[in-house]
């Protein structure tokens, strides 16, 4: 192997390491980080192949959104979980991060228009970018620990998520080839998450872990009395672990 390849596997392997760090908290070695990247991608295939199993019939474009989202969600489920993450939100001050974040995962409103090929595309890749400005830009700065976002630029961003939410919201009911059912799946389920963000964060630290398991289950719950898209059964669970219970719930943590 020629020393320019070693070279650039290195900082490719760097980009990736430094990225999950910025996103998830200090604390992770790189062995740790390996095996989520590997687990995601891993998830993400296995739903792919669910739905050949299961004759499902995607395209292309509801296959690439499919993997997209569970590659994420299945990545951030463990991201999120960590210790790591639990030290550094104990030590946060403000409160909109958590909404700046969790508005921008648009998943449930994608699966709303998986049905309108040019929609989901064009929402997906909103959402990819939305996801690449997250880490790059409004995340942690490792060397420093502090957020790259001042409080006011954080408010703008919520507000231009919410608008993009409520476009959309109202894009859904203006297609006449969209199912109700994935409707109603997608806007129950996301806007759910702002106000259960806002009930999470209000609530005494000491209980936000146990209130935001239970906030998981009575999504489950509310699941079974409403139509979840075909190979999306996993989804509630695993999207709000990662939202609720991982990112946004603190704990009282001192020290690694």
């Amino acid at each position: 192997m020629r020393k320019s390849d070693h070279s650039n596997r290195n900082r490719f392997a760097d980009f990736f390491h430094k990225s999950w760090i910025q996103t998830a908290g200090e604390g992770w070695t790189r062995q740790q980080i390996s095996v989520s990247y590997v687990y995601s991608i891993v998830f993400a295939i296995i739903i792919i192949f669910y739905s050949f199993f299961s004759d499902l019939n995607w395209n292309w474009a509801q296959m690439l959104a499919t993997f997209m989202i569970a590659w994420d969600l299945g990545g951030g489920v463990l991201g999120y979980n960590h210790r790591a993450i639990k030290v550094r939100q104990s030590k946060e001050t403000g409160r909109f991060h958590f909404f700046h974040h969790n508005l921008q995962h648009i998943h449930p409103l994608l699966l709303i228009f998986f049905q309108n090929k040019t929609v989901l595309l064009i929402l997906l890749g909103y959402w990819f970018l939305t996801f690449l400005l997250y880490v790059e830009f409004l995340e942690i700065t490792t060397d420093t620990g502090k957020r790259k976002l001042s409080r006011t630029g954080e408010k703008i961003v919520i507000g231009f998520e919410i608008v993009i939410a409520v476009m959309v919201t109202i894009l859904s009911f203006t297609l006449d080839n969209l199912s109700s059912e994935y409707r109603i799946f997608g806007l129950i389920c996301y806007w759910a998450l702002p106000v259960l963000t806002l009930l999470l964060i209000n609530t005494t630290s000491a209980f936000q872990r146990t209130t935001s398991i239970m906030m998981v289950v009575s999504m489950i719950l509310i699941g079974m009395f409403i139509t979840i898209p075909e190979g999306y059964l996993w989804f509630i669970p695993v999207y709000y672990l990662k939202l609720l219970t991982g990112f946004t719930a603190k704990e009282e943590i001192t020290e690694l």
